[in-house]
């Protein structure tokens, strides 16, 4: 492959002379500083030199000898694995690792350097091709059980089970010569039960010439344990298993019984029979590749199905202990088309990692990974850039937090990383959310509500002089004049951010004076500079204590457009008498400076003589809350049957729960005055509300 240096005009800078140049695809190319180019990518030459996959070139396109870069792995990870020591054990497909044999498995250091103290032989391989390790799971003793697809470990034939020493030699009491996996099974899943016995799972067709499919159990010294009963039937693949604390196991796949039992994903008793009291009806529609068992019991699963039961799926999903769906976790629309999730990993603080091959979650895009918080909202603290730039297999959460990813990829962000990679589990401080209310022109009384993301121990200054401390990262600053603010967060762990928020005056935060006779086109604009909120910003039109004569409605049209001719919201609804609130939330995805929105908003008088739209035809799939401000009382008009509302201060603090319905009304005369955000959670929807208590 070819890499060329353009003049400024355009034409060929001759130059840069590379000669036959690269034999394989170019990824990326980084110029640095002084001129020299760092290219990574496929190839393992270089003008005809043997160079694999990243080398630097000086400024004139010849190769910088003086180069010998860290390559890192030649070919996939599927498989990574902490030590109590703080090595790190790592499975693949790959020959080598930095230029050094190393046939499917390796130990690293802490600091990514091989371990030379684990001795691995020629490794794995089969008799036409190299080996492939799909899962290493350590022992309580020290030992390690590596499962895949090969046929020997180090000259030692081993059909893709065994079990090594801490030192990488082969532990030849388990699963002695002459016994074990039928030849052509492959090794996709382990797991280790509370008594020793260890369930394998993957492309089984039998074990020691005993007919077994997808799963089977062994006794501790590698022996058939004949308690446990397959269900399976041939041509099923599992690539998943979890064992709960009562026993029960866990099984995604690929595989389906055309009614028997469901499809993908089931759970099995101690012995192997089917549990009927997991009843997830017929399952999904393509391959469960990943489960989690979170410490509530609740089973996360992820693959590559778009559809369980019969509803939109893309991706991930969250059961209840019973089985059924928990609407609590609210994923939107998943993972975009034809990803899939193959890796899941819960952090100490409920949020749960993703990886596989996702270019969005929830139309958000994201780079192949990404951290989900425990509701299923995509977490917008963890700042991945692009991320990586191809599949990540696996992934594993060291004791410092620091996340560890394996893969097909061979860069992170822009920056070279073949295959794996360590990237910061806790981000720099952000914007979780954050409100301002406006000020009236001539007074301060404009208020900041912040919430920030990322870590602990905040310390805010909002350019006053007044450094505000928050250990929950929760802050209200209130008697402030209008204007931009700048203001900066710094966190316990010496990281900070920098950014602006506007408090607009009442003037042009809201003007709805209207004649209920005439057409009132009412404009207002309000500046978000570095796009201050991470998740979303939500700004509030009220139109209160208005009346329409004659049994009148009332339309209103309104639409959001930003500064480069984006629109983002345009929709008109039809709002019957009475109080009404308009929500708007705007997602910002752009985060250049200056980057501003204009709210347009239109009302007009619908004449008598034209049907309206009662409530429920109004606002499909929504809600709305009045009289919004109120003092004593709110009520709720939605049109689903039933939603679970929580309602929360500025703080974050919950301050009621319970289940409501369309016409519940609910009593908000003990509440402080202030701002409240009323949280809707129905049919794996959820809805945000802000109300103002007087």
């Amino acid at each position: 492959m070819k890499l060329v240096r353009l003049n400024t005009d355009g034409s060929n800078d001759l130059t840069f002379d590379i000669g036959t140049g690269y034999n394989d695809n170019i990824n990326h190319v980084c110029v640095q500083q002084d001129g020299r180019i760092i290219v990574c990518g496929w190839f393992n030459s270089f003008n005809g030199t043997s160079i694999k996959m990243l080398n630097r070139l000086n400024s004139n396109g010849s190769c910088d000898t003086t180069f010998n870069p860290l390559t890192s792995f030649d070919a996939s990870v599927y498989s990574i694995v902490n030590q109590a020591d703080g090595t790190i054990l790592v499975g693949g497909n790959f020959i080598g690792y930095n230029n050094i044999i190393s046939r499917g498995i390796a130990k690293l250091n802490v600091d990514g350097t091989l371990n030379s103290s684990f001795s691995t032989g020629i490794g794995f391989n089969n008799s036409n091709y190299e080996g492939i390790i799909f899962s290493i799971v350590n022992q309580s003793d020290g030992k390690i059980l590596v499962g895949g697809a090969y046929e020997q470990y180090n000259g030692v034939y081993r059909n893709s089970l065994v079990r090594l020493n801490p030192d990488g030699t082969i532990d030849l009491t388990f699963n002695a010569p002459g016994s074990g996996l039928n030849p052509v099974s492959a090794v996709h899943a382990l797991a280790i039960q509370a008594d020793g016995k260890i369930l394998v799972g993957g492309e089984i067709n039998g074990f020691n010439n005993l007919t077994y499919y997808g799963i089977l159990r062994l006794n501790p010294d590698g022996t058939l344990d004949n308690t446990f009963n397959s269900i399976f039937s041939s041509n099923t693949i599992v690539y998943s298993i979890s064992i709960q604390n009562d026993g029960k196991i866990i099984v995604g796949g690929s595989f389906s019984s055309f009614g028997v039992y469901p499809n993908y994903l089931l759970r099995l008793n101690e012995d192997g029979s089917l549990d009927n009291t997991f009843t997830i009806g017929m399952g999904f529609n393509q391959d469960v590749l990943a489960t989690l068992i979170q410490p509530d019991g609740k089973i996360l699963v992820g693959g590559s199905f778009t559809i369980f039961n019969s509803n939109p799926a893309k991706g991930i999903i969250r059961h209840n202990v019973d089985g059924s769906i928990d609407n609590s976790f609210i994923t939107g629309s998943g993972l975009n088309t034809y990803g899939n999730i193959n890796s899941l990993n819960l952090q100490d603080d409920g949020k749960i990692v993703i990886g596989g091959n996702l270019i969005s979650y929830s139309g958000i895009s994201v780079g192949n990974i990404a951290r989900v918080n425990s509701d299923g909202l995509l977490d917008m603290s963890f700042n991945t850039g692009n991320g990586f730039n191809n599949s990540v297999f696996t992934t594993a959460i060291q004791v410092d937090g620091k996340i560890l990813v394996g893969g097909f990829f061979t860069s992170y962000n822009g920056t070279c990383r073949h295959r794996i990679a360590r990237i910061n589990g806790f981000p720099d401080p952000s914007i979780g959310s954050a409100f301002v209310s406006p000020s009236d022109p001539d007074s301060c009384n404009g208020v900041v509500y912040f919430y920030a993301t990322g870590a602990s121990n905040f310390t805010f200054n909002i350019g006053n002089g007044i450094d505000y401390v928050s250990n929950t990262g929760y802050l209200t600053i209130d008697s402030l004049c209008p204007g931009i603010y700048p203001f900066t967060i710094a966190d316990g762990n010496g990281d900070s951010l920098q950014s602006v928020f506007v408090i607009p005056t009442t003037s042009n935060y809201m003007e709805a004076n209207f004649d209920s006779t005439v057409i009132i086109n009412d404009t207002l604009t309000m500046s978000i500079e570095n796009c201050l909120i991470d998740y979303n910003t939500i700004d509030t039109v009220y139109l209160y204590d208005y009346q329409i004569l004659g049994g009148d409605s009332l339309s209103l049209t309104f639409a959001i457009v930003d500064n480069i001719g984006l629109n983002y919201v345009t929709d008109t609804l039809v709002i019957p008498n009475g109080n009404f609130e308009l929500q708007l939330q705007l997602y910002c995805f752009n985060k250049a400076l200056g980057h501003s929105f204009v709210y347009t908003i239109g009302l007009q008088r619908n004449s008598s003589g034209l049907s309206t739209l009662n409530l429920e035809e109004l606002i499909e799939s929504t809600f709305v809350i009045y009289p919004n401000p109120a003092s004593e009382k709110v009520k709720i008009a939605m049109s689903t049957p039933k939603a679970n509302l929580t309602i929360f201060d500025v703080n974050g603090k919950k301050v009621m729960n319970q289940e409501v319905f369309d016409g519940t009304e609910i009593q908000v005369s003990k509440l402080e005055p202030g701002i409240y955000l009323f949280e809707f959670i129905t049919e794996g929807n959820r809805i945000i509300k802000r109300v103002v208590k007087q």
